[in-house]
């Protein structure tokens, strides 16, 4: 190997897995299990009292975060409920021989198929602990969906590991919120079908948030969320939500103006890159203007792009505050960002055939967004233009 290639290796950025660990297939918790530690009480106490390392209370208090079922793992009882009783006792997997090892991972992995009754578990114990139960599973006749995202840390990147699912748990209390707020929403008939938005009614100002029926969120309901935006925030802005709205919908033709909607133009671009055909509409997108001539070459695509747009939901939130840069809209708007792409791990992955996974632009392919200003960017559950500050409006 060459030296390159070995400093590459060693300084390659640590992968954490997050998601797959905190959220099942179906959008529900998994099953945790919660590797013991040495440091105990000198009494008996439940499981999950009985052992006192930092890094177990971490996990502890991130399950208890997530309301996810789960269990603790130990060197000499095995797979143990939380409340369980338990005296203090000095065993660590290693003293074990490996064929002890193998009968207490295949008596644990039988114990753990019970437990998690179809869901997927995920493992937070360290790799001496994990490894023993991985290849139990995998020579299982039917192996359950295990995630271990510490098999391959060391002990400062787990605390890393505990710090950022910390914040990733937050994100997804709020996003769940978010969705319940919009379901709310449609009940009462506040959610549009962005292709009638000429006979609802609008706020003057606000926030909206695009969702696409085709597009399964987190939870594994219809339809998730694909982008957020508000209207004019500088100040002395005479822009409205309505029309900001209107140029992102075109008009009644259906002949609409990507030149005015940076909406249009991202879809339109992945709609030209997913077909293969961007050497034939070289002029997308090009210009804050263009003559006649390239609008009539450009107006078949334009259609396609209205018709595609007409498809999606809105859901609108009213807030009519005078147009800033600090205005509480632009905060908001800021916000929801943030929450579906801190970091670009998403908690709404977008499926395999979404549109924008066509884009050319990276960040509209990781976040699953149709938005690149903001994206990435840290989310503040206890900041201006929050989840809570949408819901308590």
């Amino acid at each position: 190997m060459a030296v390159d290639d070995a400093q590459g290796e060693l300084f390659a950025p640590v992968s954490y897995t997050l998601r797959p660990a905190l959220i099942g297939a179906d959008g529900a918790p998994p099953f945790i299990v919660i590797g013991c530690s040495r440091e105990k009480r000198r009494e008996s106490a439940p499981a999950e009292k009985l052992y006192i390392s930092s890094r177990f209370k971490a996990s502890l208090a991130l399950v208890h975060a997530l309301a996810a079922p789960h269990a603790v793992l130990s060197a000499k009882h095995g797979i143990v409920a939380s409340g369980a009783l338990l005296e203090p006792y000095d065993l660590h997997l290693s003293a074990l021989s490996a064929a002890e090892q193998e009968a207490w991972a295949r008596q644990a992995l039988e114990e753990l198929r019970t437990c998690a009754r179809g869901r997927s578990v995920t493992l937070l114990a360290t790799s001496e602990y994990v490894e023993p139960l991985i290849n139990a599973n995998n020579n299982s006749g039917k192996p359950l969906n295990v995630q271990a995202p510490w098999s391959a840390l060391g002990k400062p990147d787990v605390g890393v590991w505990l710090s950022q699912a910390k914040r990733m748990v937050g994100r997804i209390h709020d996003l769940k919120s978010l969705y319940s707020w919009i379901s709310d929403q449609r009940s009462g008939g506040h959610v549009l079908d962005f292709w009638e938005l000429s006979k609802k009614s609008v706020p003057k100002r606000g926030v909206y948030i695009f969702l696409d029926r085709q597009e399964p969120n987190f939870l594994q309901i219809h339809p998730r969320i694909v982008r957020v935006g508000t209207h004019g925030v500088s100040q002395g802005s005479m822009a409205t939500l309505r029309g900001r709205l209107r140029n992102h919908l075109g008009p009644a033709t259906e002949v609409g103006n990507h030149r005015g909607s940076i909406f249009r133009l991202h879809v339109g671009r992945a709609m030209l890159e997913a077909e293969q055909r961007g050497a034939h509409l070289p002029t997308w997108g090009a210009g804050q203007d263009a003559d006649a001539r390239v609008k009539a070459v450009e107006a078949d695509h334009e259609i396609a792009v209205s018709r595609y747009l007409r498809e999606l939901e809105v859901a609108l939130i009213a807030i009519d505050d005078e147009p800033a840069k600090g205005s509480l809209r632009a905060s908001v708007e800021a916000q929801l960002i943030a929450l579906c792409s801190e970091g670009m791990r998403t908690i709404d992955t977008p499926s395999d055939h979404w549109l924008g996974r066509s884009s050319p632009i990276a960040l509209i392919r990781g976040s699953g967004l149709w938005n690149i200003r903001g994206v990435g960017a840290d989310y503040d559950p206890n900041g201006r233009g929050s989840v809570s500050t949408i819901v308590e409006r």
